[in-house]
């Protein structure tokens, strides 16, 4: 794995993992015409579960 071999891009996925999260609670907003409030401001699973091949949520 790229990041393990590169210490400089150790904090790289928890990075895109936020501004990725955001975006997508924006865009689940808008498409349920519900309140952003809504969805939760972080994001509930683990950056490991996430990255693990055979992980999807429940």
């Amino acid at each position: 794995m790229i990041i393990k071999d590169s210490p400089s891009l150790k904090n790289y996925p928890l990075q895109e993992l936020a501004q990725a999260y955001q975006r997508a609670r924006w865009n689940a907003a808008k498409q349920t015409h519900l309140p952003l409030s809504t969805f939760p401001e972080t994001c509930s699973y683990a950056l490991d579960k996430i990255l693990a091949e055979d992980w999807l949520p429940e």
